[in-house]
């Protein structure tokens, strides 16, 4: 098992409530949303301030990623909660993970050529 994401107990219960996943699959959600998420710094626009507004009503959370529709909030390496996305930014969601993934192939082309 992979140690590297903590869950706490309490994003474990938000997760089931939330997401309907077990505690054993939350720490493999955990480490997907950590890893595969948008950070604050891929977004823009009004996703963008949205997401502002929730990490700044957070105090101790460093790290926010959003990720299939949900926001992931994240001390370090340790997922406190997880919201739901607003229904209204899910196409916003979608356009900026296309372009990170864009990006990402591009860096690889690169590094490749």
């Amino acid at each position: 098992m992979d140690n590297k994401y903590l869950v706490t107990k309490h994003a474990k219960k938000r997760i089931h409530q939330r997401l309907g996943i077990g505690k054993k699959a939350s720490n493999r959600l955990a480490k997907d949303a950590f890893e595969k998420g948008l950070t604050r710094d891929d977004l823009t626009g009004l996703l963008r301030k949205y997401i502002n507004g929730i990490y700044m009503s957070y105090g101790t959370a460093n790290n926010l990623r959003v990720y299939n529709q949900k926001i992931f909030i994240f001390c370090d390496n340790r997922l406190v909660t997880v919201l739901p996305l607003n229904q209204n930014y899910y196409s916003l969601e979608q356009i900026m993970k296309e372009k990170k993934q864009k990006r990402e192939a591009e860096r690889e082309y690169c590094a490749y050529a």
